[in-house]
């Protein structure tokens, strides 16, 4: 009787310690960033003045919300695109554009083809940080992925504020939207 107390024990252990060995030595590959910067374009500093990088308060509590948001990653039932736009916004709250870049990289990296958003937020990403040709490519793409009536009025907005010498490509936008 004991032997077979012994034995499941053993096995139970067996078990439990190649359970840890494969999540201790589990080598995740790094998501690859599809959004590469437009040579053109000089990032003199990916930090910028943003509503809660105030060192105190506002700021902790962006902190607080990403790890809280990092918590739930992988997780069943997640949605890790959502998840790393999101955390991507509280970067911005921060005014932490390389951070923030890297979250939208990983939420490109899983799917640049059938959403919008992270296009959207990696377009004006790109246009607080001045690389506007770079802001540019990344509202074409986001209409690309989503053709939605916001995406294509947010791109006439920045064509306008930034390029409003491409009357061509302006009217060309608008003509697009006024089609859907």
């Amino acid at each position: 009787m004991k032997n077979k107390y012994i034995g499941i024990i053993v096995i139970v252990l067996i078990v439990v310690l190649g359970f840890w060995y494969i999540q201790s030595v589990k080598q995740e590959e790094p998501l690859e960033n599809p959004f590469t910067i437009v040579s053109t374009d000089v990032i003199e500093s990916w930090q910028f003045k943003s509503s809660h990088n105030d060192a105190g308060e506002l700021e902790r509590g962006v902190i607080t919300e990403i790890s809280r948001l990092e918590d739930l990653l992988d997780e069943e039932g997640s949605n890790d695109y959502i998840l790393y736009v999101g955390i991507a916004g509280q970067y911005i709250l921060i005014g932490d554009g390389e951070n923030a870049y890297e979250y939208l990289g990983k939420a490109l990296a899983l799917d640049s083809e059938n959403t919008g958003l992270a296009w959207h937020n990696m377009g004006r990403l790109m246009e607080t940080l001045g690389a506007y040709d770079s802001a540019r490519i990344a509202f074409d793409r986001m209409i690309e992925a989503q053709p939605l009536p916001a995406y294509y009025m947010s791109k006439i907005d920045f064509l306008e504020r930034h390029f409003p010498e491409d009357i061509e490509e302006i009217e060309k936008t608008k003509k697009e939207l006024n089609s859907i």
